[in-house]
């Protein structure tokens, strides 16, 4: 399974879900940066970030309705 297909799945989640994922991956990459085993932080261009943004906000009106006050 590619990750995009994985990142798929994980959009199909509830969110209490998506943040277990969140958790156990940040976890992870903790694990990993403490280790030593030379995983490298990757920073997102800056288009990349607002298509995220966007996508969220669309996908999750309450969240941005939360935002917003």
């Amino acid at each position: 399974m590619s990750a995009t297909e994985i990142i798929a799945e994980i959009k199909k989640l509830p969110a209490s879900e998506q943040e277990e994922v969140f958790v156990f991956l940040t976890r992870q990459l903790k694990e990993s940066a403490a280790s030593g085993s030379g995983v490298k932080v990757r920073y997102a261009r800056d288009e990349d970030v607002d298509k995220a943004v966007d996508d969220v906000l669309r996908e999750r009106p309450e969240l941005f309705r939360c935002l917003a006050q």
